[in-house]
């Protein structure tokens, strides 16, 4: 639940004796995140008038808490969180100069450093959940980038493969490897025989890439018959 202007100037305009914060009450009151700390401001000419509760931020606090989606439905919720921020910093920074320039509302300067710090972590925490929900909010809404990879083999696997791309059958440097490797696929045994099965040297498998080396021509049908023959070939036997 957010606080309007209404309720927070009929906040500021209460009475500027602050009622005495005990060791007792205090502890009490901060395990049970009810209490609240009534402030005197005796701000000088040259800082505004105003007081907020700390309810205001246990509010803010549990509504980012429970509903994520919160700073995105009300972007206003930054704002106030901001502001929130400002206020802490500048009052704390009075009440703790020496001398003070706010009147403390603390009877002691334990009960004092108390507060201030439970206060703090709940600023810290609002913060923190804002500039994650900010940051987000901003992704979703910027427009995404797509990096298109370019199609085809890189230039380094096309050398790979091109260094030590052997023929078939003749086309080989030192020949056939055995004898059923043929140039043409019309001339190999579906089934291996005895020498290819005991022949030492791989066998000829060309790679099923576009620009990837090859005896046939580049954009002929033989090629992708010759390419889809020898490897569905290789995984049958």
């Amino acid at each position: 639940m957010l606080y309007s202007k209404v309720q927070l100037r009929a906040w500021t305009m209460q009475s500027t004796t602050p009622e005495p914060l005990t060791i007792a009450s205090l502890e009490a009151k901060r395990r049970s995140f009810k209490f609240s700390c009534h402030c005197v401001d005796s701000y000088t000419s040259t800082c505004p008038r105003f007081l907020i509760r700390i309810e205001l931020i246990q509010s803010t606090c549990r509504l980012l808490t429970r509903f994520k989606n919160a700073v995105a439905q009300h972007p206003r919720l930054a704002v106030l969180v901001s502001k929130v921020e400002e206020w802490f910093k500048t009052w704390k920074s009075g009440i703790m100069s020496d001398p003070p320039l706010y009147a403390s509302p603390f009877s002691a300067r334990h009960a004092q450093d108390t507060v201030l710090a439970s206060i703090g972590d709940k600023i810290d925490r609002l913060v923190s959940i804002v500039s994650r929900e900010t940051l987000k909010l901003r992704k979703e809404q910027s427009p995404s980038v797509i990096k298109v990879r370019p199609s085809g083999p890189s230039e380094g696997l096309l050398a790979a493969l091109e260094t030590t791309y052997e023929g078939p059958g003749p086309l080989r440097a030192g020949g056939p490897r055995h004898d059923n490797d043929a140039r043409n696929i019309s001339d190999i045994r579906i089934a291996p025989t005895h020498g290819e099965l005991m022949s030492p040297v791989e066998p000829y498998l060309p790679a099923n890439l576009y620009a990837a080396p090859h005896h046939e021509a580049g954009d002929s049908m033989e090629r992708l018959l010759d390419i889809q023959f020898r490897l569905l070939r290789e995984e049958l036997t």
